[in-house]
């Protein structure tokens, strides 16, 4: 789960400076700045920019407003109602993240919002910033 998060989360950065290269000015130029935007307006990448920022720091103690502060705030828990979805395996395991607002939220969903919203920016890179 480690390597999937911090993959995607860097794919943002490599977004960003891509989009700046391509001129599109308006988006913030400091790549922290262009993240928090990105949080502020996407529950799913705030949540995943929060889990990679605990990956990497181990506790995040600093000010900026946060849905998880450790990475213990996930555990694997059987599949039961309330997460069953179509196409899981019944009885099987699955990842929650807990965030700090005490809401419970499927690791893989999180994963799978985010990628999509990260191919919707790439595709901002083919399509021209209007003059």
């Amino acid at each position: 789960m480690a390597n999937a998060v911090l993959t995607i989360d860097a794919c943002i950065g490599l977004i960003h400076r891509d989009l700046i290269e391509d001129g599109h000015h308006n988006i913030p130029s400091r790549d922290d700045n262009y993240r928090d935007q990105l949080a502020e307006t996407t529950l799913d990448y705030h949540l995943l920019r929060d889990l990679a920022a605990a990956y990497k720091h181990g506790e995040l103690t600093g000010k900026k407003p946060r849905l998880l502060r450790t990475t213990d705030q996930m555990s694997t828990i059987q599949n039961e109602l309330g997460f069953l979805q179509c196409g899981d395996e019944l009885g099987g395991n699955i990842l929650i993240v807990e965030t700090s607002e005490g809401k419970f939220v499927r690791a893989t969903d999180t994963l799978f919002t985010t990628v999509g919203m990260a191919r919707d920016l790439v595709k901002m890179l083919t399509t021209p910033e209007p003059a």
